[in-house]
């Protein structure tokens, strides 16, 4: 069969062969490969981000940067050594806005436990 041609070898939780194609050099499709982890959560962390109306987030942009890269060096395109480099920065950048996300997401918790706690004094007040 060939390389194109290639279903993924992983079964379905409802135990039925997947029917999606194989990412090229690999036995499993992209849902099914063990080394597209990470880009699969950062896939489901984009989709919420998409799903709740924001902006498409710069997450998406890098990665399909990533993607670009990638085949890149797959097709003989671009040198390794660049694509590591690129690659490098492409993921100081990540970084960065998991940090920056992750800080958003504290003050969000933080400001909701402030409202809670004055909601909870209010109702403690009302009761004396």
């Amino acid at each position: 069969m060939s390389e194109a041609a290639r279903k993924c070898e992983r079964v379905t939780r409802a135990g039925r062969p997947c029917q999606a194609k194989a990412l090229p050099g690999s036995g499993f499709c992209r849902n099914h490969c063990p080394s597209m982890g990470e880009q699969r959560r950062l896939d489901a962390q984009a989709g919420g981000y998409l799903r709740k109306g924001r902006k498409t987030p710069e997450v998406v942009k890098v990665r399909k940067r990533l993607w670009k890269i990638a085949d890149a060096v797959l097709s003989g395109e671009l040198h390794r050594d660049h694509a590591i480099a690129a690659t490098q920065a492409l993921n100081a950048i990540l970084r960065s806005l998991t940090v920056e996300r992750d800080l958003q997401i504290s003050e969000e918790m933080f400001e909701e436990i402030d409202r809670l706690e004055a909601q909870l004094e209010q109702v403690e007040r009302a009761r004396w």
